[in-house]
């Protein structure tokens, strides 16, 4: 059984944390390692308005790349590890300008034209929805240094993001 590196259920990281050494705090995370695998971990803490609650997330390093959290957020069973993946996502396009929107939303959309969508896939499109901010149409590319013409090119495709991500929403009612 492969080893997971990407948890955000409560009992999963306590029970990882009970198995790591703190190793200090940087920025907004705190660091851990493991003494058995020389692993590196990062605890970071997050707030879903969705859920209404904080989500911990606990990665090893090297941390799951932008793939591999889209997969997560589409796929998991967890409604905290959705939520979790979703708001990474986020914070590293914020951070070191990781691009996810596009690909993230598409994998939403064929989820909803693969037909009658159940509870379960209602929820997990609203949550994604939200913790990764698609809903939200503000240009949030950097613009100095670049010709008009781009700037208007990057709002209108977090216009479109936008508003494909709220005629999904309107698909949940």
């Amino acid at each position: 059984m492969q080893e997971q590196v990407f948890i955000c259920e409560e009992a999963l990281i306590d029970e990882r944390l009970g198995k790591l050494k703190f190793a200090g705090f940087r920025d907004d995370v705190e660091d851990y390692l493991d003494p058995e695998t020389g692993t590196s971990w990062e605890l970071t803490l997050y707030t879903s308005e969705v859920l209404q609650k904080n989500i911990r997330l606990l990665q090893a390093m090297p941390r799951p790349g932008t793939a591999d959290l889209i997969n997560i957020a589409l796929s998991s069973d967890s409604e905290d590890t959705v939520s979790g993946a979703s708001m990474e996502l986020c914070f590293r396009e914020q951070g070191n300008n990781e691009q996810y929107r596009e690909e993230l939303l598409a994998g939403l959309e064929r989820c909803a034209a693969n037909g009658e969508l159940s509870d379960k896939d209602k929820r997990r499109i609203q949550l994604v929805i939200f913790d990764a901010g698609l809903f939200s149409s503000a240009n949030i590319r950097p613009v100095v240094g670049k010709h008009y013409t781009e700037i208007y090119a990057d709002a209108a495709f977090f216009k479109d993001i936008a508003e494909r991500s709220k005629k999904l929403l309107e698909l949940l009612e």
